[in-house]
């Protein structure tokens, strides 16, 4: 990600503020609006003088210039959205416009010296200069805006220099008198007290601070007119003097504990960086690349949530910092590789304890690490974890829940969704998480068919089975059948339980008879 550029002036009388709104003409590179706010302090401050100062360059050589005091305070950041880089930024109180429309001509403008009076007309002087192998200039036609909400900007004129790479703006302002809100943000601990100062125009309403202020264990309960906290201030009234307000708190519940629910990607998964509509502020939205597949996670805590989770090539080589550009991961999931997420979690109404006394538990995590700089009290936690992505699920859209007769010399058939590519390089079947070897099925196309042959069913228990195919990419399929109980046969070649008629009883008593008188009468010759 890269680093901000941030270029500041001090002043106390007069502040001035470049903030980009729309960007540049993306063919060109040519920077075409941007808006400027000017913000002036209450009159009766520290005069500003003017004073002759020595500087030294970079060969030694010594020049004096004059310089302004209390010189006005500039903020603004090219390189978020512009990525411009900048030689020079100035800005000065002077008693008119320059004479060769060149800021630092010898006798261009002149310098305001003294103090501000109610009701008096002054010109703030900005200028500022590109560098020339940044690859940007400004336009010819550059729409600049100047906020005229503010109570004290009358209007302004815009000199263009020659190369275009500098611009100088004269902004003629009238000072009035301004009343202070001064906001206690932590009353009720004088040591740890600070405060915040907004400046409003006297007979002007009061307005809320832009942001709510934060404090480890607390939570913000709103603005009060009294250190008690007892009675809210109302913002809106029309000031005449300066007043002072006091931050609320309430003690935050503590998270000690989170469960998260995390989903892994299958191996059929990619990430790709899109083009995206980003929404900075309301009605401004820059474009930037962004992934189109994020992690899915749910916690299982009380009032805790996801603010936001990437995938990671793998843990961060800096948890404290967060991860590098390249460390965000772009691709598709490869079997048995570890990758990383980073994870955001963040509460309304509840703060998270310190490192050492959270737990957070992921099942399926090969490992969690907690960025160091989380400390007790914040309502925003980071953390990084490792896993493998799941294997890719294939359809059995033929043979799944069959049942086969073992005797009625049948193959046993199954279709799956896979390319059969995919199994002829390097796939394997199981039944019942037994491996069963090569010679004992075939593999064949469309998508891919594994067929059992009858003599092998047969060789099966009777009961359920469970078959397994895994393919070379890491995917599997599934399927359960049913091999039935073979059907007995009973013998036919003699009755197994027949009842002789009663005629059949005399005649073979008779013949029995006749069969002994003739044994006891050989048995007699013989003695």
């Amino acid at each position: 990600m890269k680093k901000k550029l941030l270029a500041c002036l001090l002043a106390v009388m007069l502040t001035v503020s470049l903030m980009p709104l729309t960007a540049f003409a993306a063919d060109d590179n040519t920077i075409s609006e941007f808006e400027v706010t000017l913000t002036l302090p209450p009159v009766d401050g520290e005069e500003t003088e003017v004073s002759e100062v020595t500087y030294e360059d970079e060969d030694g050589k010594q020049y004096k210039v004059n310089e302004q005091t209390n010189t006005p305070y500039i903020n603004f950041n090219f390189e978020e959205i512009w990525e411009v880089e900048y030689d020079t930024a100035y800005a000065y109180v002077v008693t008119g416009a320059d004479t060769y429309d060149c800021p630092f001509a010898d006798d261009g403008y002149t310098f305001y010296e003294g103090s501000f009076v109610k009701g008096t007309e002054y010109i703030a002087a900005f200028n500022i200069t590109l560098n020339k192998d940044s690859g940007y200039t400004f336009s010819d036609s550059l729409k600049v805006t100047v906020n005229d909400d503010a109570y004290y900007v009358k209007g302004y004129t815009l000199s263009p220099n020659n190369d275009n790479l500098s611009l100088t703006l004269y902004i003629t302002t009238e000072c009035d008198t301004a009343n202070t809100i001064i906001c206690h943000v932590i009353p009720d601990s004088p040591d740890e007290d600070y405060t915040l100062e907004i400046t409003v125009p006297s007979g002007s309403e009061s307005s809320k601070p832009e942001f709510d202020p934060e404090r480890a264990g607390y939570n913000f309960t709103g603005w009060y007119a009294n250190k008690k906290c007892t009675k809210a201030y109302e913002f809106g009234k029309k000031l005449t003097k300066d007043v002072e307000i006091y931050a609320g708190w309430e003690e935050a519940e503590i998270i000690e504990t989170a469960e998260l629910k995390f989903t892994p990607p299958t191996i059929k998964d990619e990430v790709k960086f899109v083009p995206t509509e980003i929404e900075l502020a309301p009605d401004y939205t820059i474009t930037a690349d962004y992934p189109d597949l994020l992690p899915t996670i749910t916690v299982n805590g009380k009032a805790c949530e996801v603010a936001n989770a990437y995938f990671l090539t793998g843990i961060p080589a800096d948890p404290e910092n967060g991860p590098e550009e390249n460390e965000y991961f772009e691709g598709k999931f490869e079997a048995g590789k570890t990758y990383g997420v980073e994870v955001n979690l963040s509460s309304d109404s509840a703060v998270f304890a310190a490192n050492e006394d959270i737990e957070i538990t992921i099942p399926g995590a090969e490992e969690i690490v907690l960025s160091p700089d989380n400390t007790f009290g914040a309502d925003y936690f980071t953390l990084y974890f490792s896993f493998k992505p799941n294997a890719e699920i294939y359809n059995v859209t033929e043979g799944k829940g069959q049942s086969v007769d073992p005797n009625s010399g049948k193959d046993l058939v199954f279709r799956i969704d896979a390319d059969f590519s995919l199994f002829k390089n390097g796939g394997k079947v199981f039944i019942d998480e037994t491996a069963v070897d090569k010679s004992n099925y075939k593999a064949t196309e469309g998508s891919t068919v594994i067929t059992f042959p009858a003599a092998f069913v047969s060789t099966l228990s009777p009961g359920d089975h469970t078959l397994k195919v895994v393919f070379s990419d890491g995917g599997e399929a599934t399927a359960n059948f049913t091999v039935e109980e073979p059907e007995v046969i009973a013998p036919t070649d003699y009755p197994t339980n027949t009842t002789l008629p009663l005629a059949f009883y005399p005649i073979s008593i008779a013949a029995l008879c006749g069969a002994a008188y003739i044994l006891s009468k050989k048995e007699k010759e013989m003695a």
